[in-house]
């Protein structure tokens, strides 16, 4: 008899694995490197979507997703499991963990590799906060390569819904706007007194690291419309 499994996993298993490597090194050689990356991502995005799936049926309270405890004027700390990232233009769902202090010497950290996505960790030099909090909240993200779940940044326009979830709270953000800047222009993220923003970061443009698109977002009025992002499932 075979021992009982501990659970799924979202991690290809090694056969699979093989599989999808010779399938890429085929894709390369009959398309280009491009081509192969996108199709991996395509995968990989697959994996992260059944992990999301899961992690919502253990940290997020059950019910209309319209209707939860609001914390618009508290702050969305993600702990040791995290907290869930939602944008309904683009088709964004996924769990956001704090990324480690190499991400500011433009490493691909650990929990950046693995997830796709992350908070910036808090840095004396410039005040980074958790999303809610009086300061500048960046969440980063690839735009290929891990799934990359920012591939289609660039289409937010200003108003756009950005939906921060765990257990029965939920902070709705409005985009603001989006600027292109320099890798070296950290002052962008920099924290402000009295100020609270919450900034996505990625690459741009695809398949390039030279400069860093960034999406500034507000916290959204007591009045926000509805939305019912199970849509988006």
């Amino acid at each position: 008899m075979r021992p009982a499994r501990r659970g799924s996993s979202s991690r290809p298993r090694p056969r699979t694995l093989v599989a999808l490597l010779l399938i890429s090194a085929g894709a390369v050689l009959a398309f280009g490197p491009k081509a192969a990356i996108n199709a991996w991502d395509t995968y990989l995005a697959r994996l992260q979507q059944a992990e999301t799936d899961r992690w919502v049926a253990s940290h997020v309270s059950p019910g209309p997703v319209h209707h939860p405890r609001r914390v618009d004027d508290q702050t969305m700390t993600p702990g040791r499991t995290g907290y869930l990232l939602e944008i309904p233009r683009i088709g964004v769902r996924i769990v956001v963990h704090v990324l480690e202090s190499g991400v500011f010497q433009g490493l691909n950290t650990p929990n950046l590799y693995r997830y796709g996505v992350g908070q910036v960790p808090f840095t004396t030099a410039l005040g980074n906060v958790s999303p809610g909090a009086p300061g500048t909240a960046v969440i980063t993200g690839h735009r290929t390569t891990s799934g990359a779940p920012f591939r289609h940044l660039d289409l937010l326009r200003p108003g756009d819904l950005i939906l921060l979830r765990k257990g029965a709270a939920i902070q709705r953000w409005r985009v603001d706007g989006s600027v292109v800047v320099a890798p070296t222009d950290v002052d962008v993220i920099r924290s402000r007194p009295g100020i609270r923003r919450l900034v996505l970061l990625t690459c741009t443009p695809p398949f390039s690291a030279r400069s860093r698109l960034m999406i500034d977002a507000r916290l959204a009025q007591a009045d926000v419309a509805q939305t019912d992002t199970s849509k988006r499932r």
